[in-house]
């Protein structure tokens, strides 16, 4: 939730800290995710597809797989809460 509060270029000005590119002068897969995530959070599409085609496929999963999470813990939440009195 914190990235929402962030401005979409806060992660833009740092120095890459991938091993693949530290080590072997290569981009990774995941090169540019976080910075892609945090456009793609604040609708700036081009900029995200700029950063990492990927995250076009890994924000959604990620952002459904923490959604249903959330409605999982939710739901013991409640159940906790009725069994308690």
């Amino acid at each position: 939730m914190i990235f929402i509060a962030l401005p979409p270029n806060y992660f833009d000005n740092g120095a890459s800290i991938c091993v693949s590119k530290w080590l072997f002068g290569i981009e990774c897969l995941a090169c540019g995710m976080t910075r892609a995530c945090m456009h793609f959070i604040h609708f700036q599409f081009e900029e995200a597809f700029a950063y990492n085609m990927m995250s076009f496929i890994a924000f959604p999963v990620i952002a459904a797989f923490w959604l249903y999470l959330f409605i999982t813990e939710y739901k013991l939440f409640v159940k906790l809460r009725k069994a308690r009195g």
